[in-house]
């Protein structure tokens, strides 16, 4: 069974949702002995909105969840000492397969309450499969590349001493050693939409063995509505082939975002990068134009079409 996790900030606005946890599918999990009148009471004291008829009570403990001794260890030396109240609700919920849509404040435990039951399931079903090397079971996607690396250093303390491996699918790294990693067997595949849309438009990776996909800070997802970035790292030996590369990030009229790091090395095309700012209207870093290699321009760039690039 498939099961898909949504986490978004209290305040988000998300699209035919209420702030709430929306829960949906028929499994049943034993991880409470409250009854309905305790559970009901115990959500009005700690803000929990629910909306699901089969949504498992709260936890009061980890413990109750049955997860592995390790883990539960694990999530000690991670510094959690008692579920939060979005944890109480939504790991028991994810651990009887059901998918979510969780909305709660930032800093309140989302990343422990979809990470936990990741960990849990990865490793039970390692244990019970035996095979030469991990396949991927479980997909985390997020906005950004710091918040990448946040959720997997996250999913590493939790899964120390069991089987669960991860991989980090991020921009500012090789994408061969992202690659590799994946083939030589991991778990969880954590990364951002446009570096996992580019690995798998130039690589063949099998992913039809994932069976648990979470989408965190989806409300900054959609904000951005998923356009394409582009994020050079390198500065083109041309202006020419930097307009090239910049112009991926703006195609069929619709807008973009290009980032461009640049330093002294790079000082020789410093004027007609100013002067290609200029001409397109776009702001130019105070950085590059306090630079003395700025002073002047070239003439290659006279004469030519003015165009439009995307920052």
């Amino acid at each position: 069974m498939r099961l898909m996790m949504i986490f978004a900030a209290w305040n988000a606005k998300l699209p035919a949702t209420d702030e709430c946890y929306y829960v949906r599918d028929n499994d049943k999990s034993e991880v409470s002995s409250l009854t309905t009148d305790q559970t009901e009471l115990l959500r009005r004291k700690l803000d929990i909105v629910v909306k699901g008829d089969t949504t498992p009570p709260p936890i009061l403990s980890f413990a109750s969840c049955k997860l592995p001794r390790k883990l539960l260890e694990n999530i000690e030396v991670a510094g959690y000492e008692m579920p939060t109240p979005v944890q109480m609700q939504a790991i028991p919920a994810a651990l009887a397969r059901q998918s979510l849509l969780v909305s709660a404040e930032t800093g309140s435990g989302k990343t422990g309450s979809f990470l936990i039951p990741i960990v849990s399931q990865c490793a039970k079903f390692n244990e019970e499969h035996f095979q030469s090397q991990q396949q991927p079971l479980a997909m985390v996607l997020t906005p950004t590349r710091e918040l990448c690396i946040q959720v997997e250093d996250q999913a590493k303390v939790l899964g120390k001493g069991l089987p669960f491996k991860t991989a980090l699918v991020v921009g500012g790294d090789a994408m061969a050693g992202q690659l590799h990693r994946i083939q030589k067997g991991v778990s969880l595949i954590v990364g951002t939409p446009g570096r996992l849309i580019d690995l798998l438009t130039k690589h063949e990776i099998e992913l039809d063995t994932i069976s648990i996909l979470v989408l965190d800070e989806v409300d900054c997802m959609l904000q951005r509505g998923f356009r394409e970035q582009v994020i050079v790292f390198d500065m083109p030996n041309s202006i020419k082939e930097y307009v090239h590369q910049v112009g991926r990030a703006s195609r069929m009229g619709e807008e973009g975002t290009s980032i461009v790091f640049v330093n002294e090395e790079d000082k020789k095309l410093f004027p007609e990068l100013v002067e290609a700012l200029k001409s397109s209207g776009a702001a130019i870093p105070r950085e590059l134009a306090n630079s003395r290699y700025s002073v002047g321009s070239f003439s290659a760039g006279r004469g030519q079409k003015k165009r439009k690039h995307g920052f």
